[in-house]
């Protein structure tokens, strides 16, 4: 598929859906420190590596590690724990429910450390700064409904709330602005917030109704304000809720996407200070649509990948 055509072409309108059974992205990971978002990329045979992005919106290969021997590893996302400079690569081995990290220096890993395991019964849902120490924590689910936080400097849970039946956890990010990151929940037909402050209380927020034919793909800051705001497709056409202070603030429309292309990862892919959106094709070709304003996108190529490849993190 030629993505460089399709976006070029104002008339067309098709589908672009998140990967089905998947949660949605939302990325960060810069691992290098050139103020840039990479991606990190792991095969069917357990290899493991990163197109770390360069100024000039070209990619450069670096090997990491093999997985393929051990628990079965897989790549979670990315998260800035105590003592560290740079985004680590969060891992996650689903036959052990244990979490552990990557830390790393100038695109290379420096070394390995042990996070904490799981009970049996629990799930990591996702990673963000719930107590807005700087330092990101996991957002964890009972299969209960029972939502909690594991915070990783003081290595303690907090309870969060319940979630009931009908309700998703969709996204993480810091909605009003506070320094803490909150939790965007879907159900019954409405979308809403859980705002949590620094001490770990939550707060009720609601967002608007979201009808199933709207599907929400991810969160990130598209307007460069330093609060998140919420991906939403409809029939092909992509748009940003904007929010500040917990509320929505208005629309902002961001065109038309080509069918069977899945968004496999939110970040600041050019280092602009605004958030872009990666795209992969069916035909593996992969690239992404910075964003520049509303209606305002610009595609680059990254290169295509295989089927084997897997460039979505597993956690939110």
């Amino acid at each position: 598929m030629n993505l460089r055509a399709i976006f070029s072409l104002s008339d067309r309108k098709q589908k672009c859906t998140a990967a089905p059974g998947c949660r949605q992205p939302r990325t960060t990971g810069d691992l290098n420190g050139n103020g840039r978002s990479d991606m990190v990329l792991l095969n069917s045979k357990g290899l493991c590596g990163a197109w770390l992005v360069q100024p000039d919106q070209t990619v450069k290969w670096t090997d990491l590690a093999d997985l393929k021997a051990g628990h079965k590893w897989t790549f979670a996302g990315y998260a800035r724990f105590s003592g560290s400079a740079r985004n680590n690569i969060v891992l996650y081995s689903k036959s052990k429910n244990a979490i552990g990290f990557w830390t790393m220096q100038n695109g290379g890993i420096t070394g390995w450390q042990d996070l904490t395991a799981l009970a049996k019964d629990v799930t990591l849902i996702g990673i963000g700064d719930f107590n807005g120490d700087g330092v990101d924590d996991l957002l964890l689910r009972n299969r209960n409904g029972v939502v909690c936080a594991y915070l990783t400097t003081t290595r303690v849970f907090i309870h969060l709330g319940e979630l009931a039946d009908d309700q998703i956890i969709e996204g993480i990010g810091d909605f009003n602005g506070d320094g803490v990151d909150d939790i965007l929940i879907r159900g019954n037909g409405c979308a809403g917030l859980w705002l949590l402050d620094r001490s770990g209380q939550l707060n009720w927020s609601g967002l608007d109704a979201l009808p199933a034919a709207f599907t929400i793909l991810g969160v990130g800051d598209f307007n460069g304000d330093g609060t998140d705001d919420i991906l939403l497709g409809n029939d092909g056409n992509i748009g940003v809720w904007t929010i500040a202070n917990g509320a929505i603030t208005g629309w902002m429309g961001l065109g038309e996407l080509p069918a069977h292309c899945m968004v496999e990862a939110i970040s600041d892919f050019n280092g602009d200070g605004t958030d872009d959106i990666l795209l992969r094709a069916a035909d593996g070709m992969t690239g992404a649509l910075l964003v520049k304003g509303p209606e305002q996108t610009e595609w680059v190529e990254y290169g295509c990948l295989g089927t084997e490849w897997t460039i979505r993190p597993a956690a939110l």
